[in-house]
């Protein structure tokens, strides 16, 4: 009997894990939606569009699944449904990702960072309580009630507003390495292999500007940022700029910038930005303030009158 209540106990983990491991797989997608859309792109069966609605329509699925086994509804087809997700999806991304040096599987969006390989292990483990489960309690405590499908849905739908929020104003700030009040991502710049030698950020007070050279929006951030580096008192400005088919230089002189310009592997860029142009306020080696869509409407203004009163 006691081995029987033990045994009841260690199967039901399986239910609340894999349930859990749902809700937080598809929300940590549907909190950077054009991220997550990246990296199944980067997997080579679905263009740019079609790998960011698969990425919604992911977290949307995983999301349900995950709150329909938490809340009791429906849960058995829940059951064997996410069962299908939590061990076929990495498979796919290990069978898929063979031979081209994909490192993050994309399964947890930028709350968990896993290899193809580490998210099968892991997922097995998982899968496997979640079977151990369906097996061992083929009849579990399943409702179909009108409050949990409410729950459900509700989940549901937050995890597509999060998703379509994303997807336009870019990826919530809550796992990024530039998130204000954390210290400058040396690590993780350098990582990207990124050097930036004419400023220091963890020792230097500066704004640091991520662009590509192809975005009209990023080349017209930079030529507004390029104008606020020229007036007296204002911070030094870097801009971090996806390497492309122009040499910076040329760019550079496309555009008429004065500010030091570095480049990176746009593949890098990525990494660290889902969307831009984006833009990081760093002082005494803290990140202060991040930009993306628009930048303050009072340093667009302090250039503006610098630019009306120089001529």
């Amino acid at each position: 009997m006691a081995g029987d209540a033990f045994l009841a106990d260690w199967t039901a983990s399986g239910q609340v894990l894999a349930g859990a491991f749902l809700l937080v797989g598809g929300f940590s997608k549907a909190a950077d939606i054009a991220f997550s859309g990246a990296q199944i792109e980067r997997f080579g069966i679905l263009s740019d569009v079609q790998s960011q609605w698969a990425a919604g329509g992911l977290a949307i699925v995983e999301t349900g699944l995950g709150a329909a086994l938490l809340a009791g509804y429906c849960s058995t087809a829940a059951g064997w449904l996410g069962l299908v997700l939590l061990a076929g999806l990495p498979l796919a991304a290990l069978r898929l990702g063979a031979g081209k040096g994909i490192k993050d599987c994309g399964c947890y969006g930028k709350l968990l960072l896993l290899t193809p390989l580490q998210s099968v292990c892991l997922n097995a483990l998982v899968s496997g309580l979640l079977l151990a489960w369906l097996l061992h309690e083929p009849g579990a405590a399943s409702s179909a009630g009108t409050v949990q499908l409410l729950v459900v849905l509700a989940i549901m739908l937050a995890a597509g507003v999060l998703a379509r929020h994303t997807a336009f104003n870019g990826g919530l700030l809550l796992f990024s390495a530039f998130r204000p009040g954390r210290r400058w991502p040396a690590d993780v710049v350098a990582k990207a292999g990124l050097i930036i030698p004419p400023l220091d950020p963890n020792h230097e007070d500066a704004i640091v500007v991520f662009a590509t050279q192809t975005c009209g929006q990023c080349q017209a951030w930079l030529r507004v940022l390029d104008r606020l580096a020229k007036i007296p008192g204002e911070l030094p400005v870097l801009g971090v700029i996806a390497a492309g088919e122009i040499p910076l230089e040329d760019f550079r002189r496309s555009l008429q910038l004065t500010i030091p310009l570095v480049a990176i592997a746009p593949s890098s860029l990525l990494d660290l930005w889902s969307r831009l142009p984006a833009a990081v306020l760093v002082r005494d080696g803290r990140v202060a303030a991040c930009w993306r869509t628009r930048l303050p409407p009072d340093l667009v203004e302090r250039v503006r009158l610098a630019k009306a009163t120089n001529g």
